[in-house]
């Protein structure tokens, strides 16, 4: 019995969930926003309410330019902002670099669009990362690095010190693996060695 092409490929494919942006952010068809008619009482009640940090404004025109947010304190006062290009992130970006911006910009959020036609088409924040899909992505994450970890254990001390050496190459690291090859040596001397 011989299987399909179209099997066989089924064998070979690896799982691999690479989320981006969209995925683990909100579109803008199901965030809570400013409408015409709404009164910035109303919207203020709401976001202590909700805890909502930002709620973006839709103008006359059914596009998004600007949003609001509570002030400092979480007082019942809210604040105006206009969307900048510097707010804006591509849509599909992957949220290993979402992430890396939000840490390197302090940033909380990022409205996401869409750069054919520069439209803003959904929101990203910190209390988007609590959402099953970024769970699964590090849960992923973690197991990989547990399988390397367990890869480099069960590796022949030689071979392992090898590979650290080669991948250890900022000033941290090179001191990290000499305080790992003298704490070997110490276990030898005093022959409490492990495997």
């Amino acid at each position: 019995m011989k299987t399909s092409s179209i099997e066989k490929d089924l064998f070979k494919s690896k799982v691999s969930f690479e989320p981006n942006a969209a995925m683990i952010g909100i579109s803008c068809d199901d965030w809570y926003c400013h409408k015409a008619g709404m009164s910035r009482d109303e919207i203020c009640s709401t976001m202590q309410e909700k805890k909502y940090d930002i709620v973006p404004m839709v103008n006359d025109n059914g596009k998004v330019t600007s949003y609001f947010t509570l002030n400092e304190n979480k007082v019942a006062e809210i604040n105006s902002t206009e969307i900048t290009e510097s707010d804006t992130i591509y849509y599909l970006t992957h949220i290993k670099d979402v992430i890396w911006l939000m840490n390197l910009n302090q940033r909380s959020h990022y409205f996401l669009a869409n750069y054919e036609n520069k439209e803003i088409i959904g929101l990203i924040s910190l209390s988007n990362l609590n959402c099953r899909e970024f769970s699964l992505y590090l849960f992923s994450m973690l197991a990989l690095v547990e399988k390397e970890l367990s890869n480099l254990i069960t590796t022949d001390e030689a071979l392992a010190i090898e590979y650290l050496e080669n991948k250890f190459m900022d000033e941290g690291g090179r001191k990290q693996l000499e305080s790992i090859k003298n704490r070997l040596s110490d276990d030898r001397a005093k022959e409490i060695e492990n495997d």
